[in-house]
């Protein structure tokens, strides 16, 4: 059975899932309305899922699901517009959002009229042409909306993984620091990096070091795969650290007391002597903090 869908938001998940969804092997739904606020965006990207483009504000055709792609300062406002909709031809049987951030709450008025409502979000960066094969959806939300999310993430190639009581803010900060904390990472490393070596060293070398560091995650957790000066209670080298961020940049270093101190605290959990412990921690706080 082929479902009907719709779409609302003309940004990159709205592009990415749905050209996806579109282009699935075994497609389980079929796109029935785009709809946005730019009317040139929104009629272009239509045109590419086959769908008709709406203007935020429409009358919606009938539809089974209901997608909600917008930016998660804008969905509140959104969800509570097309809840209020006059729905003529019919409300959708189950409406999700894509926002990690944001639970059901939402989504609400929607209940109210008899939809079922669910969270998707994808647990990984959405970039263009992006092929969704072995990728980890999080789901969330009403029980009879589990079957059918799950489902539509398989037709993806995708693997769903079902949360019936997710604390969004609490998750979606998690996601933040592993996705976009480790692009951040990456960047300061490498500036550092490229400027200790005058540019002999720097993207390859940053980037093996770093799966290097991931692939050692397979092998135990990680307080037993932690190595390093913080790992060995190395006072001299943490010492030589900061002292050489202090003359390249102070932003920096404040990065360097901040990783090198949740550091400290596996190594603890490594077996650390206490005395070592403390003495880092002392090192690595901020002057003034003591």
């Amino acid at each position: 059975m082929r479902w009907t869908a719709g779409i609302v938001g003309t940004g990159r998940m709205a592009e990415v899932l749905g050209k996806a969804l579109v282009l699935a092997p075994d497609p389980m739904l079929r796109i029935r309305f785009l709809m946005g606020r730019d009317p040139g965006r929104t009629a272009e990207l239509g045109e590419a899922l086959g769908a008709e483009a709406l203007a935020l504000g429409e009358d919606p055709p009938g539809v089974d699901l209901l997608l909600i792609a917008v930016r998660d300062d804008a969905l509140e406002e959104v969800c509570g517009g097309l809840a209020r909709a006059p729905w003529t031809r019919g409300v959708p049987k189950l409406v999700f959002h894509g926002s990690g951030s944001r639970g059901l709450e939402v989504l609400e008025d929607f209940r109210a009229r008899g939809s079922v409502l669910g969270v998707l979000h994808p647990l990984f960066s959405l970039q263009p042409g992006m092929e969704m094969k072995d990728r980890i959806f999080v789901l969330s939300g009403d029980r009879e909306a589990r079957a059918l999310l799950e489902s539509l993430v398989r037709s993806l190639g995708g693997l769903p993984r079902y949360v019936p009581d997710l604390d969004p803010a609490l998750y979606h900060c998690a996601a933040s620091m592993l996705a976009n904390g480790a692009t951040a990472l990456y960047a300061a490393g490498l500036e550092l990096l490229q400027e200790a070596s005058g540019g002999a060293l720097g993207k390859e070398e940053a980037k093996r070091l770093m799966r290097a560091s991931l692939e050692a995650l397979d092998q135990g957790e990680a307080a037993r795969v932690l190595t390093g000066p913080v790992q060995r209670g190395d006072l001299e080298t943490v010492a030589r650290h900061l002292e050489s961020l202090e003359k390249h940049s102070p932003q920096q270093q404040r990065l360097y007391r901040a990783l090198m101190g949740f550091a400290l605290s596996l190594a603890a959990r490594g077996g650390l002597a206490e005395g070592l412990c403390r003495d880092l921690a002392l090192l690595l706080e901020e002057e003034g903090d003591s």
